[in-house]
C-alpha cells in the first residue's frame, strides 16, 4: 500500500490525516481520506480503494516531527533567551531552555538549521502552547514562504534518510 503524492508540489512524503467532519467520515466509507503533505503543508483527499485505516491515535499530530537539535534564540515581549530546539516539523518544534517563556507567549524564533553557516530561518511567530519542566512546545503561526520553503528542503531531506513512518491499515 503506497501513499499518495502530493497535488500540490508532486512530494510523496504525506501522512494520513484526522477525518474532519460528518462529510470525511462518509467519504471514508468509500474509501476516501484525507492526506496532509509534511513539506508543503497540503491537505487534500486521495483514493485508497480496497483499505480501511484502524483508528490509532498515540500522536495526533499532523505533521511528522524530525529528530534533529538545533541551536535556537528566540525573543519575546516578557522573555529572550537561547536554547536547543528538537523535534522540527512545519509547524512547530520543541524548545529546551533554561529561560522561562510563560505558555502563550509569542515569540521571534531562530533556528540554526544549517549546522554552523550563517545562514538561519526565522520565524517570526511562535506560541508557547505547553510547558513541561524546562520543554516548551511551540507551534509556528508566521513564516515568510522563503523561510517555509527552506525549511521544507531541509525536513525532505531528513525524510530522505529515514523510512517514512506507514499507517497502520487493514484489507
Amino acid at each position: 500500500m503506497e501513499f499518495p503524492s502530493c497535488p500540490s508540489c508532486n512530494k510523496d512524503f504525506v501522512r494520513r490525516a484526522h477525518r474532519q467532519g460528518p462529510a470525511e467520515v462518509l467519504f471514508s466509507l468509500f474509501y476516501l481520506y484525507p492526506f496532509r503533505c509534511q513539506l508543503c503543508t497540503q491537505r487534500f483527499l486521495a483514493l485508497q480503494w480496497g483499505y480501511r485505516y484502524k483508528r490509532y491515535t498515540p500522536d495526533r499530530r499532523e505533521y511528522l516531527r524530525i529528530p534533529v537539535r538545533v541551536h535556537a534564540a528566540f525573543l519575546g515581549e516578557e522573555s529572550r533567551g537561547e536554547g536547543t530546539a528538537a523535534d522540527i516539523s512545519m509547524r512547530g518544534c520543541a524548545l529546551a531552555t533554561d529561560t522561562r517563556p510563560a505558555q502563550g507567549e509569542v515569540l521571534r524564533l531562530k533556528l540554526d538549521l544549517q549546522n554552523g553557516r550563517p545562514e538561519t530561518i526565522e520565524v517570526e511567530a511562535a506560541v508557547v502552547r505547553n510547558v513541561v519542566g524546562r520543554q516548551y512546545g511551540l507551534e509556528f503561526l508566521r513564516i515568510h514562504s522563503r523561510e517555509k520553503e527552506q525549511l521544507g528542503k531541509i525536513i525532505e531531506h531528513h525524510l530522505h534518510s529515514r523510512p517514512m513512518q506507514q499507517a497502520r491499515l487493514v484489507s
